[in-house]
């Protein structure tokens, strides 16, 4: 995380709901398609958990970090639920 426009973790935000959840917003602001990785050990200090994919409702079961192409411009935003 960032708040110098000009790198790149600026483009991945995340906080955390009510009920524990996680929201991880993955944005792409390039002119191309660029690669986004979000470790959920190394960002949240946890091991694994279920994602959906809040736009395409992709769910993914006992995950331990994100790895997507994120189109120009674009973005992808999860809800992460934390297993324990």
């Amino acid at each position: 995380m960032s708040c110098n426009p000009t790198d790149d973790r600026s483009q991945i935000w995340k906080g955390q709901a009510e009920n524990g959840d996680w929201i991880i917003a993955l944005f792409n602001r390039n002119n191309y398609a660029t690669q986004r990785v979000f470790d959920f050990h190394k960002e949240l200090g946890v091991n694994s958990a279920n994602a959906i994919e809040l736009w395409t409702n992709e769910f993914q079961s006992n995950i331990s970090l994100l790895n997507v192409v994120i189109e120009k411009h674009g973005c992808r935003v999860y809800r992460l639920h934390v297993i324990h």
